[in-house]
């Protein structure tokens, strides 16, 4: 241990993270907890519990039916592979992981790698918002033009971001969001559907276009299986795009080393210290005992997140789009992604059409002002690592730079003529999978390089990691690949 360096000790964690208290209280007392961190997931949940549920599900369902339900339930694991160990380690270290993508030389490139996915990434998905809440406006209403009403709602979104006066528009979105979820589970107990062939979906199998994608969507049948495969991926629970600004959430809640009354001036010497040296972390039976029940707190806040995104929001409509839409070989596609869907609250009422409309708007919408608020964190975690004026700044001024940049590329991008799902494509196959993946070898890094063995992930989760990074960096890899080459 370098000189002047102390020993850092946990701060004591909350009671209700305490073995002895989990342990008295049973499973209320877990769930206590859990509700108690669910935090910085709860954002991340919020913001991207949006097209990936009610578009791109139901797609995925309608062309490949019950068989493409193992994908989703594995990229939840798998992308939980990753964020998990991302939170972990800051709760652990205190600094960012982003901090270590530093220690490849020359010159930080590898930061600037992911600056420069990120910044494309972001585009790519405005593109697809303004694409999507301009064709859902002029499917409930019957008027006006798809970009018109898009930017519209773009515009005031980033007004609202910008003002922050979006509350009372959370709290009703969040109530009205939730109440389709539950109405989407009443349809799914009415239409009965085939629990054994959900069952058999669980099986991973090679997806394959049925013959009637071949005849009836031949720009479908097109597109490489796996691209098509990466998509859902990547727009299921977000990408490294919403990851990263798990980091500043985390921080502010200030889970672990973070708990430190003076955590800034600690984080800022932690960061410091020369890339070979491990964090000087105290490593006495007590410490580690601390450190272990703090790591409860991003453990509980990530399994409650995909836990909604997995079982809240895709499982219900992946079973309708499998039972009401597939039989009946519609797909949505091009700019018509949200009309078929509306069979799904048919089944209960006539009188439920409109709450299927209001609940996909708020979701749409509420996505797209919390999608400017977390890819602004995320390029904000990057920039603070490799240009020192960021952070002096500070994130309320460095935010105006995402918001416009996303918002007007992103119009350039829907203004080509690229359509929501080839932009959703692209963005979410580059940060939502290869992104993730990647990133998830750095993770690995990090843990092994700058943790004391007593702090180190454990043999089942690094197993975890290390499937999640390879299995995401290679269908990514080889998406792009096909992605790039069909351009040209």
């Amino acid at each position: 241990m370098s000189e002047g360096i102390r020993e850092i000790s946990f701060p004591d964690p909350p009671e209700m993270l305490k073995p002895e208290f989990l342990r008295a209280a049973g499973w209320k007392g877990k769930l206590k907890a859990a509700l108690a961190m669910f935090g910085p997931g709860a954002i991340i949940a919020s913001a991207t519990l949006g097209s990936g549920e009610v578009i791109w599900a139901p797609r995925a369902a309608a062309i490949f039916g019950f068989t493409i339900i193992w994908a989703y339930v594995y990229g939840t694991i798998f992308k939980f592979g990753v964020t998990y160990p991302m939170v972990r380690y800051l709760t652990i270290s205190g600094e960012s992981p982003v901090q270590r993508l530093k220690d490849i030389p020359p010159f930080s490139w590898v930061v600037w790698l992911f600056i420069v996915m990120i910044l494309l990434c972001t585009a790519s998905w405005n593109a697809a918002f303004i694409g999507m809440n301009g064709t859902l406006m002029v499917a409930m209403t019957g008027m006006g033009e798809i970009f018109t009403w898009g930017m519209t709602l773009m515009l005031i979104a980033l007004v609202l971001v910008i003002i922050g006066k979006y509350e009372l528009l959370e709290k009703g979105q969040v109530a009205i969001v939730f109440g389709i979820v539950i109405a989407m589970w009443i349809a799914v107990i009415i239409v009965q559907p085939d629990w054994i062939a959900f069952l058999k979906g669980l099986i991973p199998q090679v997806p394959q276009y049925p013959e009637w994608i071949k005849m009836e969507y031949p720009e479908i049948a097109a597109k490489n299986v796996w691209v098509e495969l990466a998509m859902y991926m990547g727009a299921l629970g977000g990408g490294l795009y919403d990851y990263l600004a798990f980091l500043r959430y985390a921080r502010e809640r200030g889970w672990g080393i973070l708990a430190d009354e003076d955590a800034s001036t600690l984080v800022r010497t932690i960061e410091s210290l020369p890339k070979n040296m491990r964090i000087p972390l105290a490593r006495t039976k007590e410490n580690v005992e601390r450190a272990m029940a703090w790591l409860k707190a991003p453990l509980y806040d990530q399994a409650m997140s995909y836990g909604v995104a997995i079982v809240l929001g895709c499982i219900p409509f992946l079973v309708l789009g499998a039972t009401i839409l597939h039989p009946q070989h519609q797909v949505p596609s091009g700019f018509t992604l949200v009309e078929y869907q509306v069979q799904f609250l048919e089944v209960i009422s006539k009188y439920a059409v409109p709450l299927y409309w209001l609940g996909i708007f708020f979701a749409l919408f509420g996505t797209t002002w919390s999608m400017l608020d977390t890819h602004a964190s995320t390029l904000y975690e990057l920039f603070r690592v490799v240009v020192p004026k960021v952070e002096e700044i500070g994130y309320r001024k460095f935010r105006y730079f995402s918001y416009f940049w996303e918002v007007i590329l992103g119009t350039i991008i829907f203004l080509t003529g690229v359509e929501p799902a080839a932009a959703v494509t692209f963005g979410g196959t580059l940060g939502g999978v290869f992104g993730v993946g990647l990133f998830g070898f750095f993770i690995l890094y990090a843990d092994r390089k700058r943790l004391p063995e007593e702090f180190r992930m454990s043999k089942g989760l690094l197993a975890l990691l290390i499937v999640s990074s390879v299995f995401l960096f290679v269908l990514g890899s080889y998406s792009l690949y096909q992605i790039i080459a069909g351009w040209f």
